[in-house]
């Protein structure tokens, strides 16, 4: 029998018999997942591998991939050269890490800057600037190209 030691090193969860009858109120079961263990429900999303992949994924769909198609779409059709494509490309790849921890972290800012893109009340690549600095020189690089489209 799994007794509350095992509840608080994460090993069970609790649940919950919504019948009297069927036994006591809460016993302890084996933790289906590794995000549904005590430890992790106090320690919140960060901790959680799934849960982090999931945010992960909807920042790549919703941010990093509007962000980064708008660009290479408005380098393509201002005929910008290929390497200043390629740098552009990297350069929002390579922020990609550090906006999901601002997602993580502040999702309202995520929420904010996806609908900002999606509405187009926000530039791309004053979005890739705000999110990755160090992409300055590519995007000040590109942006004679990205304002001749405009």
């Amino acid at each position: 029998m799994l007794g509350p030691e095992a509840l608080a090193d994460g090993r069970v969860r609790p649940y919950l018999s919504l019948t009297p009858w069927s036994g006591p109120l809460w016993r302890a079961q084996p933790a289906p997942s590794p995000c549904r263990t005590l430890p992790d429900i106090l320690a919140g999303f960060r901790t959680c591998r799934p849960m982090q992949d999931l945010i992960a994924a909807l920042v790549a769909f919703f941010i990093i991939d509007p962000v980064q198609a708008e660009m290479a779409e408005k380098l393509a059709a201002a005929r910008a050269p290929q390497a200043i494509v390629t740098d552009v490309a990297t350069c929002a790849r390579t922020a990609a890490p550090l906006v999901v921890n601002r997602a993580l972290n502040e999702p309202m800012w995520a929420v904010g800057t996806t609908f900002e893109l999606w509405v187009g009340s926000s530039k791309p690549d004053d979005v890739l600037l705000e999110l990755s600095p160090s992409c300055a020189p590519a995007v000040r690089a590109a942006s004679p190209f990205l304002e001749q489209e405009t």
